[in-house]
């Protein structure tokens, strides 16, 4: 059976699973092959086993993972002519409240620890990195001496700005891993753990649950810009760290899964200066797509009974119907057309019909050298800078999901260096935004 067990772990590498996942899996499998027979097992005996061995529901879900991963790559490699642990089920977790660190435990402990120590706790207090983000922090990931390049979980990077205090340390640092050890030349995260919480007297985790409650709450409660420092992909995993969130939490954030890569934003200055001896059939194409957030296929199909006093009804994906309010300079190149063509679609075509999507990418692109679709985004993230209000903006894009509005939104550096900075302790002192938990 060793040999199967290799096979099931090479596979597990080539398909770039993170060592920890092919740590579990090795650990569950392998017991799983000196107690039950994988090329006979039924699910029935598969269920029995596993609630047998494992009682804590996250250790019990992890398990069934593996279960259900080891037979599916079995039925897919010919090995077996089914996959026996398809049908096995997990349980509901509940997920309890995020404990989060007192100030005064965390300065009780910088005040007692040694430097580097010190950079262990501020990186996680502060900063919001996990314990194996923090073993691993090398000076090559600084950048200017005040930005830190974190690679977190599923390979995902993320910038966070370096408090003043944590910079002064680093800098007192030599060259290299800020904390080595004989782990690929840094410390297991398992000692990061053990030095701050016998420092702090927390697990290292409430830390970070800290830092991303003191920047969602110095933001004014910006869930977007906590989800950014902290680096989650979804947002109602950032709703679980602020207590204030919690307390005041009116909707039900889905369970959603976001992809990693961001979409281009159009810079403003380039759009603005592209309108200078534009047409007014294509000025007005630039403007709905960057005032009012339209997307191509909507831009098309508007027509003049679509509008009603100072909104329009548009139609978007799926046949959904949203509501788009009408600003200033919308409602001036609106009116332009309406006086030069009359009733119908504000974008004719040659036939009759209306412009093909394909021939309004091209001409917002001539414009404005920027894709269309970075014109929407650029919108989106103005409405947002402007409201703070994700659910509105999503509202206004015609998103289902809380997920694809969030991709839409691109935060700057001001913004990120201001939302580590409020986590500084000198910072949360003196600010009466940030009042030292209870």
């Amino acid at each position: 059976m060793d040999g199967l067990l290799d096979s099931f772990i090479d596979y597990l590498r080539r398909r770039r699973r993170a060592p920890v996942t092919v740590r579990k899996r090795r650990a569950v499998i392998a017991r799983l092959l000196t107690e039950i027979d994988p090329y006979t097992a039924t699910l029935f005996e598969l269920d029995e086993w596993v609630h047998t061995h494992w009682t804590a529901d996250e250790s019990l879900n992890a398990a069934v993972s593996g279960l259900r991963g080891f037979f599916r790559w079995m039925h897919a490699s010919g090995r077996r002519p089914d996959n026996p642990a398809a049908e096995l089920e997990t349980v509901t977790v509940e997920r309890r409240p995020a404990r989060i660190a007192t100030d005064t435990d965390i300065l009780a402990g910088i005040a007692n620890a040694d430097h580097e120590t010190e950079m262990m706790i501020r990186l996680a207090a502060e900063c919001g990195l996990r314990r194996h983000e923090v073993a691993k922090v090398h000076t090559d990931d600084i950048e200017a001496g005040e930005w830190l390049h974190v690679i977190g979980k599923g390979g995902k990077h993320r910038v966070v700005h370096l408090t003043p205090e944590l910079q002064t340390l680093i800098r007192r640092a030599p060259a290299g891993y800020l904390f080595p050890g004989g782990t690929d030349g840094h410390l297991h995260p398992n000692t990061v753990y053990e030095h701050i919480r016998r420092a702090v007297g927390a697990n290292p985790h409430s830390l970070r649950h800290r830092a991303g409650t003191v920047v969602y709450e110095g933001t004014g409660h910006d869930l977007r810009v906590a989800q950014e420092f902290l680096g989650h992909s979804s947002p109602e995993m950032t709703a679980r760290y602020p207590r204030a969130w919690r307390r005041r939490r009116a909707h039900h954030l889905p369970n959603i899964k976001v992809p990693f890569r961001v979409p281009k934003i159009a810079p403003d200055d380039q759009v603005q200066l592209s309108l200078i001896g534009a047409s007014d059939r294509d000025r007005a194409l630039v403007l709905l797509a960057r005032l009012a957030c339209l997307r191509l296929t909507e831009l098309t199909t508007l027509h003049t009974r679509h509008r009603e006093n100072d909104y329009l009804r548009v139609i978007g994906k799926g046949d959904k119907e949203r509501i788009v309010y009408i600003n200033d300079d919308l409602d001036v190149v609106l009116v332009g057309l309406e006086r030069e063509q009359g009733a119908g679609y504000y974008f004719p075509g040659r036939y009759g019909s209306h412009l093909h999507p394909a021939s309004v990418n091209k001409i917002i692109t001539r414009v404005t050298g920027c894709n269309p679709h970075s014109l929407r985004h650029a919108g989106a993230t103005a409405a947002y800078r402007s409201t703070r209000n994700l659910r509105a903006v999503q509202k206004m894009l015609g998103h289902e999901s809380l997920a694809t509005t969030q991709r839409y939104l691109h935060l700057d550096d001001d913004e990120l260096r201001a939302a580590s900075a409020g986590t500084s302790f000198r910072s949360r002192a003196r600010s009466p935004h940030f009042q030292q938990a209870a």
